[in-house]
């Protein structure tokens, strides 16, 4: 960094089921050699944290459903257990960046507190019913919601509290990106969209990929570049991006 103080410290959250933090290392060399701190972090139920004997996050794909919901609080507490050691530690710009179940809890985040300076979120999870598996179809989602002892529109109610459409971040529109994968089959475009005019319509960039794919773009580095910029450089944007790729 030169010997400058760093333009802010980025806390990176994971995707569901990653057993390794190879993604967000990624993300924090674009985001060190453009003069930002990171903080890479551990989700419960995921990599170190994961039960010993089970797979990286398996334990969300629960029909335990206290269980999913105390992960969700324990991963939100968690967030603000970090951002509180930081503000104590003298930093005073702090982001959120996360991807899929990293993304909602990191908007469930946002939307508590104004100790944040700016949201990034890539392809988010918009309700823990897509993380579960609930929401898709066929017969084993079928059986699971079955074992739950629930109806389906009783399981959504219980879920759709949790839900990013109803919680709107406290950081302005203008530092808050959402980065949408189009094809996504798991966080479908048109849930990205409902969060994303209800927010009031902040930043977005649509690309042409799937869940999984979009991870691989480099672009995303060079968007997420360029809003960091107007962040700490404001300046007209475009707002609405499209991307190519």
């Amino acid at each position: 960094l030169n010997n400058r103080a760093p333009k802010s410290t980025v806390i990176l959250l994971h995707g569901m089921y990653e057993s390794r933090h190879w993604y967000q290392e990624k993300h924090a060399l674009n985001l060190t050699k453009n003069g930002h701190n990171c903080l890479i972090m551990t989700l419960p139920y995921h990599i170190e944290r994961a039960a010993e004997g089970t797979l990286s996050g398996s334990q969300f794909l629960s029909t335990d459903l206290k269980s999913i919901f105390r992960a969700l609080q324990q991963g939100m507490k968690d967030v603000m257990a970090l951002i509180n050691w930081l503000i104590a530690n003298g930093e005073k710009k702090i982001g959120l960046m996360g991807i899929c179940i990293g993304g909602l809890i990191a908007g469930l985040v946002a939307s508590t507190t104004k100790k944040i300076n700016y949201l990034v979120l890539l392809a988010p999870a918009t309700t823990p019913l897509q993380i579960t598996g609930y929401t898709r179809a066929g017969k084993i989602m079928d059986d699971r919601i079955n074992m739950t002892g629930l109806f389906q529109d009783q399981l959504f109610g219980l879920f759709e509290p949790w839900g990013l459409l109803y919680h709107k971040p406290i950081v302005s529109t203008d530092r808050t990106f959402i980065i949408e994968a189009v094809h996504d089959t798991i966080v479908p475009g048109h849930s990205i969209e409902r969060v994303w005019d209800a927010w009031g319509k902040p930043r977005i960039s649509r690309y042409q990929h799937g869940h999984l794919s979009i991870l691989a773009t480099r672009r995303i580095f060079k968007d997420i570049s360029a809003f960091l910029g107007d962040v700490f450089t404001p300046r007209k944007s475009a707002g609405v991006q499209s991307s190519p790729e």
